[in-house]
């Protein structure tokens, strides 16, 4: 993954979330749960960075999984160099090709998942 294709992807109408492998074990586990239900949706794309092993992530998701089109691997640690240092999956909301906010999936906020569950559906009418 380089530098244009984050940029390329970020600018899309798609919310985002960022998953880094070197945080919370539990929250990134539930956020790589969510990404395997819901990897065929159209209105997310997912961000994988601080992954230690691309086969293990392979092994745990599948190699169809992780090689659709709005799945990335930053295996280059280009999100953490580029300042973004957050342990927890961070969901970026947008819609019209605006950000409408920002929001962490840390163990304290429960309903996240539900949350953007619901907005990917809703996005998708």
């Amino acid at each position: 993954m380089e530098r244009m294709e984050i940029d390329n992807m970020i600018s899309e109408n798609q919310t985002v979330m960022l998953i880094n492998m070197k945080g919370c074990s539990v929250c990134y586990s539930r956020a790589l749960y969510f990404l395997e239900k819901n990897s065929d949706s159209k209105n997310i794309s997912y961000i994988i960075t601080g992954v230690q092993s691309k086969k293990n992530l392979e092994i745990r998701l599948g190699k169809s999984t992780i090689s659709k089109d709005n799945i990335f691997l930053d295996l280059k640690d280009i999100i953490y160099s580029s300042g973004i240092h957050e342990t927890y999956p961070i969901i970026f909301y947008r819609q019209s090709s605006k950000l409408l906010k920002i929001e962490l999936a840390d163990l304290n906020n429960s309903g996240v998942y539900e949350t953007l569950s619901g907005f990917i559906n809703e996005s998708a009418r």
